[in-house]
């Protein structure tokens, strides 16, 4: 019975700091500020081929 009781305090521990980790990581995420929105790059990257005319 006391394995059993060691085992299920291990898991609540561990339960308790994964729920505190993900909390911490939610309260990064809330207070960085959002992130500018990238460039459209691709425009850049289209050439446009110009056939000169026979």
């Amino acid at each position: 019975m006391a394995l059993a009781k060691d085992a299920e305090d291990k898991e609540r521990i561990k339960a308790e700091r994964l729920r505190e980790a993900l909390r911490a990581n939610l309260r990064r995420r809330k207070a960085k500020p959002p992130a500018p929105e990238a460039e459209d790059k691709t425009a850049l990257l289209v050439t446009e081929k110009i056939f000169p005319n026979p």
